[in-house]
């Protein structure tokens, strides 16, 4: 099967912090917007595994896609 994307059971995102765990993280989920999101929710997710602040300038991704809505 060719162009198919990953979606989540709420078709949004899922980025951040696997719940139970301290050291495994996951950027999956975004479907059709995944070429659009994916970059950025990178982006975001290579900070918060460093431990790094986001710059200022930058929007935060939304809570609804933290791993932990379906935990």
């Amino acid at each position: 099967d060719v162009g198919r994307r990953p979606t989540s059971a709420d078709d949004r995102a899922l980025v951040g912090l696997v719940p139970g765990w301290s050291n495994a993280w996951v950027a999956t989920g975004h479907g059709p917007n995944g070429l659009l999101q994916g970059p950025y929710s990178a982006r975001v997710l290579a900070h918060f595994i460093a431990e790094r602040e986001m710059p200022t300038d930058e929007v935060p991704l939304p809570g609804s896609f933290e791993p932990s809505r379906f935990g």
